[in-house]
């Protein structure tokens, strides 16, 4: 698959019943380069079923204007619904610093017959090598409304080996539409317990009181996660047995 050439690659759906080889549709993607100065990439997949038909289309290019201003544009089409949506897109990031880089976007959404108009400002603050702080904020405008939004959120990885990937994250949000504000907070951390298994707890809870705690473990190891597998089973019968 020569970087210059398209990439065709068949979806398969090993457990698929709409097909008797398993394939769903396939998927295209090729990488290019104009002037020798600026990379782009399309991509795009066809998967069908005895109901419905998917189409999705993604075109990007980045265009560097320096060193430190880069500015990346993109072109997505994707099924909605029984309806096509089609999206222009565009952010400019600015490499303001060693350790501060901020970023700005526009994008433009038809679906429908209704067209949605959003902006974004981020910034990226990397405040040791091994923490960062993202702070965004956002609008949406579609039919004469407007939704403003915004997120800060704290990484923290466990380690400086970029292999690593146990890291936590705290992060807050919120949101207004017609006056009507919603905060919401979430946190997340992984943990490695010995050399094939991670843990990975997620929490999030919203200003209406709605919440949500998960916990996942996955491991390689097959008697380990055969006693995982145990755990709801367990919990289901103590909910039987307490009359939950």
């Amino acid at each position: 698959e020569p970087q210059s050439q398209w990439q065709v690659r068949p979806i398969v759906e090993a457990h698929g019943w709409d097909h008797e080889s398993g394939i769903e549709g396939f998927s295209v993607d090729k990488a290019f380069v104009i002037r020798n100065s600026v990379p782009g990439n399309m991509s795009g997949q066809l998967t069908k079923d005895k109901k419905d038909s998917n189409v999705g289309f993604e075109g990007e290019m980045s265009i560097p204007h320096s060193k430190k201003l880069i500015t990346t544009t993109g072109v997505d089409v994707q099924t909605v619904g029984k309806q096509l949506a089609y999206t222009a897109r565009a952010e400019t990031r600015w490499k303001f610093c060693a350790v501060n880089k901020i970023a700005a976007g526009l994008s433009a959404s038809l679906v429908g017959g209704a067209l949605a108009l959003g902006t974004k400002l981020e910034n990226r603050w990397k405040v040791t090598p091994g923490a960062k702080l993202v702070v965004s904020a956002g609008a949406v405008s579609a039919n004469k409304d407007v939704a403003y939004g915004g997120n800060c959120e704290a990484i923290l990885r466990h380690s400086d080996d970029a292999s690593n990937p146990n890291s936590s994250t705290v992060g807050m949000s919120f949101m207004n539409w017609r006056g009507d504000v919603a905060l919401g907070g979430n946190a997340m951390s992984s943990i490695t317990l010995g050399k094939d298994t991670q843990l990975t707890a997620r929490a999030n809870l919203n200003s209406r009181g709605a919440g949500q705690l998960t916990l996942r473990a996955t491991t390689n190891e097959r008697l380990q996660l055969a006693g995982l597998g145990l755990v709801p089973l367990f919990c289901a019968l103590l909910g039987r047995i307490r009359g939950e």
